[in-house]
């Protein structure tokens, strides 16, 4: 193995290591949480993730993507974009705390939410820088610690949505300190006040992008707050969660390559997403059964073979286009790329208010998988898409 390949494997692994250091600590915390206490308290703990997911891809303002694209094309004014970056989701959180605080949210612990928004905002704010830096091994390795210091902690109390949300907001504020030590050389000199308008403007593309993402990926799990138990929404949220993490396994894989997918030439790129497709359909069948074990002897839930079938599905669909994305941007079709996730989103949100109510959860990896489908089709479009 030469030199070259023998570095590259290494950031592929450790890229791994990183971004499943975060999905292996929520499944841990999510079985001992379903496990020790109750499926309900899990429930109760997605309802307020929810939203606060929901506050929080309003105030990154689809800054991961364009911060990524900036520190690649233009490292030397790295410094400059993180800053500016960091004032205006300040901003943002300013603006939309003080909504949140007007707003009645009944059922749910409105002061730990706006607690939990600021802490897990402020440690996201280097999530771009991170990964630019790899420093894959560093953020493992802070992600696994927390964790076993959190399992330590529901060892030890008896825990209700109280403590377990003051856990996770704790957590937060330590990420903040820890990945602030990692890239305070970043910080100085504080320049952020210059231009900062210009980052809401050059970065509202891919805030459209992440908003359209969202529905097309979390629409389902929405819908499905609004009119299941507790009980059944914290299944199908741990449920969509594998499925997630069977798409961030791709996401990983490409990361150690991210500074430079942006040069590659189509040619490359469908070189690239012809092996991809080939893990995709290998990996979906050996993915669908660990979710189906996990599931069934660690939660102890119950999985019908139609449910089974649309986890797998819903896995390998993904692999068929998910570098066109990264691909629109390096050709400049960044609006294709927003108008086919918008289709997306549209029709997960459109399919799932149809029949959600009435199928459930099956009714929801049905609106997800057409979601993925229409995406597949969209991304391949000659139409949208004509790379030269």
């Amino acid at each position: 193995m030469s030199k070259k390949t023998r570095k590259r494997v290494q950031l592929i692994f450790s890229s791994l290591f990183a971004q499943f250091a975060v999905p292996v600590s929520n499944i841990a915390v999510s079985i001992l949480v379903v496990r020790w206490f109750s499926a309900e308290l899990w429930g109760e703990y997605v309802e307020h993730l929810l939203l606060v997911s929901l506050v929080l891809t309003v105030v990154h303002w689809g800054s991961k993507e364009y911060l990524s694209k900036q520190f690649s094309k233009a490292p030397k004014n790295i410094s400059l974009d993180l800053q500016r970056s960091i004032v205006s989701k300040v901003l943002l959180l300013l603006a939309l705390s003080l909504l949140l605080s007007l707003i009645p949210l009944r059922g749910l612990e409105k002061g730990l939410i706006l607690a939990w928004i600021w802490a897990r905002a402020s440690w996201q704010f280097f999530e771009s820088l991170n990964t630019y830096r790899r420093l894959f091994v560093q953020v493992a390795v802070v992600e696994v610690v927390l964790v076993l210091g959190m399992i330590a902690c529901l060892f030890q109390f008896e825990m209700n949505i109280r403590l377990l949300l003051g856990l996770f907001i704790g957590i937060d504020l330590i990420k903040f300190v820890l990945y602030g030590a990692l890239n305070h050389s970043y910080l100085r000199p504080w320049r952020g006040a210059e231009g900062w308008r210009n980052f809401f403007r050059d970065s509202f593309p891919f805030f459209l992008l992440t908003l359209s993402s969202l529905a097309a990926s979390r629409a389902d799990v929405y819908l499905l707050s609004l009119w299941e138990e507790t009980k059944s929404l914290a299944q199908y949220q741990i449920i969509t969660n594998f499925i997630q993490y069977a798409h961030l396994l791709a996401t990983a894989i490409m990361l150690p390559f991210l500074k430079n997918i942006f040069r590659l030439q189509f040619d490359s790129i469908q070189q690239l997403e012809r092996q991809f497709i080939s893990l995709g359909l290998i990996l979906g069948v050996i993915l669908t059964g660990g979710i189906y074990g996990i599931t069934t002897f660690l939660y102890q839930f119950e999985m019908s073979y139609i449910v089974i079938t649309l986890i797998y599905l819903n896995i390998v669909v993904f692999y068929f286009y998910f570098l066109r994305i990264p691909a629109g941007f390096s050709f400049n079709k960044m609006w294709s790329v927003i108008f086919v996730m918008s289709l997306m989103g549209g029709i997960n949100l459109l399919l799932g208010i149809l029949i959600i109510p009435t199928l459930g959860m099956i009714g929801g990896l049905l609106s997800s998988l057409s979601a993925g489908i229409l995406g597949l089709l969209g991304f391949r479009s000659k139409k949208l898409f004509h790379f030269s």
